[in-house]
């Protein structure tokens, strides 16, 4: 569903640009739809039919913020209080999550290093994971970056499915040269690039697929510990 609504929100930019190169929209339309504020807005949208409902949340609020500044004076007041009320409503839909997802988690504890759980908005982080059965997971980065570490991790059978989203960010993979990985994002002035030199022998059985999108960013496969 989510590649759907992106396949079908990049038709829809395909065919404003197309209706504003033959001048049938005026100038303060062109304005408010071909902006960065916007994009934002498409990237939240896009995230709101995954698995990162509250990224989606979050990027569609900023990009309504400055979308509506274009538009209307903001009263500096308001301006004041956006961003910590933002963060606010960010922590307290994490605690839900958290909540929600709590009993599983400690059912599946002798699971839980099996799937990738990274979120890193305007900051970094790096991760070890250890799992001799890796299923995938999600990363997610905003403005900020990820290392993840799977040199002491091994594949589960079949496709393993890893959901990225990088905007304004990056994040490395560092994973063992004989892994079968697949790339299937969709990029948008980004991407993601495997610079491994394959070697030894690869288990077709067990494949990393990983899926996405990177805007204004991207990310790197490779098999060296810097």
């Amino acid at each position: 569903m989510k590649r759907i609504v992106f396949g079908l929100l990049v038709i829809a930019a395909g065919v404003l640009w197309m209706l504003r190169n033959m001048g049938m929209m005026d100038d303060q339309m062109v304005g408010i739809i071909f902006n960065w504020p916007m994009l934002l807005l498409a990237i939240g949208f896009i995230s709101l039919f995954g698995d990162s409902k509250i990224f989606g949340i979050i990027m569609m609020a900023v990009g309504g913020f400055y979308l509506a500044s274009h538009i209307y004076e903001i009263p500096v007041e308001f301006k004041q209080v956006f961003w910590p009320a933002l963060i606010i409503i960010a922590g307290v839909m994490i605690l839900f999550k958290a909540g929600h997802t709590f009993k599983s988690r400690i059912r599946k504890q002798a699971r839980s290093n099996d799937l990738l759980d990274e979120v890193n908005i305007f900051g970094g982080g790096e991760i070890r994971v250890t799992s001799k059965q890796f299923q995938g997971g999600k990363i997610e980065v905003v403005f900020g970056g990820s290392n993840v570490i799977l040199l002491d991790s091994e594949l589960a059978e079949g496709d393993n499915i890893l959901e990225v989203t990088a905007v304004f960010g990056g994040f490395k993979l560092i994973v063992p040269a004989h892994w079968n990985v697949k790339i299937e994002s969709s990029n948008v002035f980004g991407g993601i690039v495997d610079k491994r030199i394959m070697t030894g022998t690869v288990d077709m059985s067990r494949t990393l697929v990983i899926r996405g999108s990177a805007v204004f960013g991207g990310g790197e496969i490779t098999s060296i510990l810097d």
